[in-house]
């Protein structure tokens, strides 16, 4: 029988998550500052459910298949 190993912290979870994520070629931005029209339409998407990475990760892929397909929502 294999020897119990003791529960992984929360901080060593987040540390082999981003490893791994890194690994997969994504990035980790810290510090990021919305605009204030951009802020009031994130809040709107949590409001909904939806957490802020998962709506910023939608939208910028979302957009970049606009623009590859040459339907840019740019103004």
């Amino acid at each position: 029988m294999k020897p119990e190993k003791p529960p992984k912290t929360s901080t060593s979870r987040v540390e082999v998550h981003e490893k791994n994520l890194l690994a997969r070629g994504g990035r980790r931005l810290s510090g990021i500052k919305l605009q204030p029209d951009a802020a009031e339409a994130l809040a709107g998407l949590e409001a909904k459910g939806e957490s802020a990475t998962a709506a910023i990760n939608r939208l910028l892929v979302q957009e970049s298949e606009c623009v590859k397909a040459g339907q840019s929502g740019d103004k």
